[in-house]
């Protein structure tokens, strides 16, 4: 972190990507980034909703950008902005912003300002990557972002084995894997017949491996393929699912209703 004091004020220079922004009184700002060096952050730009503002354009969402920060009272000003990337293509198509937005809000959900997170930053800028990088947005790479991200921010359910009573999840087992959301887990055959819960998910063998798969998998297998087949949909499902249960029934993602009008089929 590099941090330089100038006159009265501690500046100090970050990359990072603004997830959104919101107006502030007459022709401020208020944006919300997710820094390389700083976690997520909020700052305030001043004059940034003026037509001939200079900064403006290095601050819409979805952009990777140089920053320099001045520490503030109530929210760190931003001094100065240079466009490092404006993943521009993504932004032509209605997919693209419709998977960026989703992103964007999963990432300001999840996590909570201040705490830095390295891998964190990289999986947000590979994902905005991805979707530059290929006009034909797959329906099913939003849900591996997010199951990514989960499982680097802590969110990580247990695959591999049992949550109650260790058994690995392997072969004729797995056939009868049930996901338990309040537990964050599998839960076996075995276990299951203890007691059937409303918060249990009957997951296939194929669907267990899948799911284990994605959390180190690169965003790239899902390249060239425009439908979801009925395990993907079930998988999309409980990806879902088990994010909005992290993020508590009061709290609704509403970028997804936008994702689900855009893609078809829809996932649900």
């Amino acid at each position: 972190m590099l941090r330089v004091t100038c006159h009265y004020m501690s500046t100090y220079i970050t990359e990072g990507i603004v997830l959104k922004y919101y107006p502030y009184r007459d022709f401020d700002r208020i944006f919300t980034i997710y820094t390389k060096e700083h976690g997520k952050i909020d700052v305030i730009g001043k004059g940034t909703g003026k037509l001939l503002s200079k900064l403006a354009g290095h601050l819409e969402p979805y952009t990777v950008s140089k920053l320099m920060v001045a520490d503030g009272r109530r929210w760190d000003v931003l001094t100065q902005s240079i466009t490092l990337d404006a993943f521009s293509t993504l932004k032509t198509t209605l997919s693209g912003l419709a998977c960026a937005g989703v992103i964007a809000e999963a990432v300001d959900l999840l996590t909570k300002s201040g705490f830095e997170d390295y891998a964190v930053y990289t999986h947000i800028h590979q994902a905005f990557d991805a979707l530059n990088n290929d006009s034909d947005h797959p329906p099913m790479l939003i849900y591996h972002v997010i199951w990514k991200l989960m499982a680097l921010l802590g969110f990580a359910p247990h695959v591999t084995a049992c949550v109650r009573c260790k058994t690995e999840l392997s072969g004729a087992q797995a056939q009868a894997s049930f996901f338990h959301f309040i537990e964050a887990g599998f839960v076996c055959n075995e276990c299951m017949k203890e007691g059937v819960s409303a918060v249990m998910w009957p997951t296939s063998r194929e669907g267990l491996e899948t799911l284990h798969f994605l959390m180190t998998a690169p965003l790239a297998i899902w390249r060239k393929r425009d439908t979801l087949s009925p395990e993907d949909r079930g998988i999309a499902r409980l990806i879902l699912h088990y994010y909005q249960y992290c993020l508590g029934d009061a709290v609704i993602p509403r970028s997804i209703l936008f994702h689900r009008a855009v893609f078809s089929p829809v996932v649900h």
